[in-house]
């Protein structure tokens, strides 16, 4: 099982999720499990890995995106149903069963920003 250990100085853009685990002397971390990564085919022709972080003691989630335009790491977010991930600026990945949705821009609602994914293995 893969492990992916954060120190609270460097939970960058989890501050909103993880403003709770700051030690005073900066030292506290959180060691998030790996689920094995989920490999996506998406209608705009384009692949995305998503691979799933968390701590159950914490309430913690996280998703590693592999994009064509780099790797990003996306805190989970308030959701209805499904999981949903947000940088709360521009990126949101939002899953249910076997397929997600990306969007790559959450302030336009140009349809074109968004694709539709499905799980391939």
């Amino acid at each position: 099982m893969t492990k992916l250990s954060l120190t609270a100085a460097t939970l960058g853009t989890l501050a909103l999720v993880a403003f709770a685990l700051q030690a005073k002397d900066n030292t506290e971390q959180i060691v998030l499990k790996a689920d094995a990564p989920f490999a996506y085919s998406c209608k705009d022709g384009k692949n995305v890995t998503a691979q799933y972080f968390h701590d159950n003691a914490s309430g913690i989630s996280v998703v590693k995106l592999t994009l064509d335009a780099g790797i990003r790491f996306l805190p989970q977010a308030v959701s209805a149903d499904g999981g949903r991930y947000t940088d709360g600026r521009d990126i949101e990945w939002w899953d249910k069963g076997e397929e997600a949705m990306l969007n790559y821009d959450t302030t336009s609602d140009d349809p074109a920003r968004q694709t539709t994914c499905k799980l391939t293995k």
